[in-house]
């Protein structure tokens, strides 16, 4: 597993014994796979898995009878002809099921039927239904709001999950994105798919997925304004040989029980809360002490400030319930040298103070649901733990 343990450091005096590169401590929580995994991917052979070349063809019977020749069912999903008949943008194109019906939705890996699918459209899809394949495919989503990768490596130490030896593809979206993929026992119950954000914000466990090989319409890019620019990209085999698909951990099967992944049986574990309003001290700060005494949960947003303020709080070795003036000296410690955005230049001290500011979103559930939510976040204030999630 990998080593998520810090350095100390002092508060008071700023110093700590060691100390760490701010990027380097970034890579303990993004999904790195081990050198060996990148080179069976390059001699997996999966057809367009490298992305394309000018003088490539896409041929969607190629991509599709290679995976079908794995043994795993495959599905046509909607060109950009499909979506210009029925919606307003290509948003979805590549990446929604060309037909409606279970016939369909589960696949086929027949010879026949998939030249068939893809003669009538050749500028379709493929895309892999996971159930149907007995996969569990997590699909982890970036963009400009939510981490979904830091998110789902938080969880993983938690759990006790190495991601290093997991098969997966990359997403050609600007912001990055996985699809990890493991096989299903034959006898874990069947799950209520897709599963959106439950086991992370930002990480789902969808009922299928965009084949390594294929193609989708996602961000690509930004423009001079920072807006997204969006055109085609390819979904790349990444990491792992796909003949060789490891069973999912127990640890990770466990999680999703504990989560409501099962058709029929109620989560134990929570991730979403309704967020209510902040409560601001006489400085004008977030009143920390108002919210811990009224057993209201805390939680840090997952945008931008967020993300750098978790990860400059773990870097430290606490928790995000530090008083907020404490927050602000140590991210500027940690970050003064580190550009958040190259353009941009390095951070001041101004921007960390917002940063910080910016962070914290306090959350609880209704009325109904507060007697629980609050024993969690007091057995959680306890413990010091569970607080950065």
């Amino acid at each position: 597993m990998t080593n998520t343990s810090l350095p100390h450091r002092d508060l008071a005096t700023g110093r700590s014994s060691g100390g760490v590169n701010f990027y380097d401590f970034m890579a303990k929580y993004q999904v790195r796979p081990a050198p060996a995994l990148l080179d069976l991917a390059q001699q997996a052979g999966v057809p367009g898995g490298n992305g394309y070349t000018e003088s490539d063809t896409y041929d969607p019977i190629a991509i599709a009878t290679y995976w079908a020749g794995l043994g795993y069912k495959v599905m046509p999903l909607k060109s950009m002809e499909d979506i210009r008949k029925t919606e307003k943008s290509f948003d979805q194109a590549g990446k929604l099921p060309a037909f409606r019906g279970k016939q369909y939705e589960q696949g086929t890996t027949d010879p026949d039927l998939i030249r068939k699918w893809w003669t009538d459209d050749p500028f379709r899809g493929v895309g892999l239904p996971t159930q149907a394949n007995h996969l569990l495919v997590v699909d982890i989503d970036n963009d400009d709001s939510v981490n979904g990768e830091l998110n789902f490596m938080e969880m993983a130490a938690e759990i006790g999950l190495d991601v290093s030896e997991v098969p997966m593809s990359k997403s050609p979206s600007y912001y990055g994105g996985y699809h990890l993929y493991w096989r299903l026992p034959r006898a874990f119950p069947k799950m209520g798919l897709p599963f959106i954000s439950k086991l992370a914000k930002g990480v789902d466990v969808p009922w299928f997925v965009v084949a390594p090989g294929s193609w989708k319409y996602t961000t690509v890019g930004l423009d001079r304004q920072e807006k997204p620019v969006k055109d085609i990209g390819v979904q790349s085999w990444y990491a792992g040989d796909p003949a060789q698909i490891p069973m999912a951990p127990k640890v990770l099967l466990e999680k999703l029980k504990r989560r409501g992944a099962i058709k029929g049986v109620p989560a134990v574990e929570f991730t979403v809360m309704d967020r209510v309003g902040r409560h601001n001290g006489s400085d004008g700060k977030v009143d920390i002490n108002y919210y811990q005494a009224n057993g209201i949960p805390l939680k840090v947003t997952d945008g931008q400030n967020g993300v750098l303020y978790r990860i400059a709080c773990k870097l430290a070795g606490h928790t995000v319930e530090m008083p907020e003036p404490h927050a602000v000296d140590l991210c500027w410690d940690i970050i003064r040298n580190s550009p958040h955005n190259p353009a941009k230049g390095k951070w001041t001290y101004e921007q960390v103070e917002e940063l910080v500011h910016g962070a914290y979103v306090w959350v609880a559930e209704d009325n109904k649901k507060t007697d629980r939510v609050r024993a969690e976040f007091i057995a959680n204030v306890s413990a010091l733990k569970g607080l950065v999630k």
